[in-house]
């Protein structure tokens, strides 16, 4: 039955998303035109003329599209949670013969996949305003990386893979502690029976804040204990903290919001 629940939300939810994705990949070669203006003139002497105007403005239009990404990503997502569970949706929502826990899982997967492909498409992003701008060529970019990737792979040792491991880890559970976050604060929301959206947006920063507080202290803690330790150890212990506590986070928010949900369903 999950697989189904995901089929309707990746379904529902790409209709949103593809366009957004797409309109990114088609403006980047827009944005990239405007900022080869860069590279052919010499924008001091120019400053004032209209290509130089051109450039910047391709400049910062790339770099809001590329911020765009994620933030119209994260703000689809949870409308898309808020309009299902909170809202009257939530009536057909909850009439699905399925458990809560598959309801809120299904929405977690689906948020996550779209999220890890807002990376990839802001790297393809970059990767073409590089190559259409003229700062680099696609040949000039796949050797790059291939370099990139072959020295890792024959000068990395086992700790330093090690390391690697726990920053990829660690960026995978901090997506999804993240979505979990917003997710359990929309919850938290529903149990009161006004000003819902404002709460929840105050039950988010409440958690946000309090967490960043959790991982100052345990980064001081840090520093104390490994005082004498080498950078490599600290980093790792920083990574295998993050992930400790992005789990933590990730188990009680899908508890809590699966919690909320079965118990105390309140939609408006």
């Amino acid at each position: 039955m999950l697989g189904k629940l995901l089929k309707q939300e990746f379904s529902a939810t790409a209709r949103y998303f593809i366009p957004l994705y797409g309109l990114v990949l088609v403006l980047t070669p827009l944005f990239s035109i405007m900022f080869r203006f860069m590279k052919d003139y010499d924008v001091e002497s120019q400053i004032m003329s209209l290509l130089a105007s051109i450039a910047l403005f391709g400049i910062f239009g790339f770099v809001f599209l590329v911020i765009a990404i994620f933030i119209a990503t994260l703000i689809l997502i949870i409308i898309r949670f808020y309009k299902t569970t909170a809202t009257s949706e939530a009536y057909l929502t909850f009439t699905l013969p399925v458990k809560t826990y598959q309801i809120v899982l299904s929405k977690t997967i689906t948020a996550f996949v779209w999220e890890i492909l807002a990376a990839i498409v802001a790297v393809t992003s970059i990767v073409l305003m590089f190559c259409i701008s003229g700062f680099a060529t696609p040949t000039e970019i796949l050797n790059g990386l291939r370099e990139i990737f072959d020295y890792s792979l024959v000068n990395m040792d086992g700790e330093q893979f090690f390391t690697l491991s726990l920053m990829l880890l660690s960026s995978i559970t901090g997506v999804i502690a993240s979505i979990m976050k917003v997710y359990c604060s929309i919850a938290i929301g529903q149990l009161f029976r006004n000003h819902r959206v404002l709460i929840s947006i105050g039950m988010y920063f409440g958690i946000y804040f309090a967490l960043q507080f959790i991982s100052m202290i345990l980064s001081i803690g840090g520093i104390m204990l490994l005082s004498n330790g080498s950078d490599n150890i600290f980093m790792n212990y920083t990574y295998i903290v993050a992930i400790l506590q992005n789990t933590a986070v990730s188990i009680a928010g899908f508890w809590i919001t699966t919690w909320i949900m079965k118990k105390h369903l309140n939609v408006m």
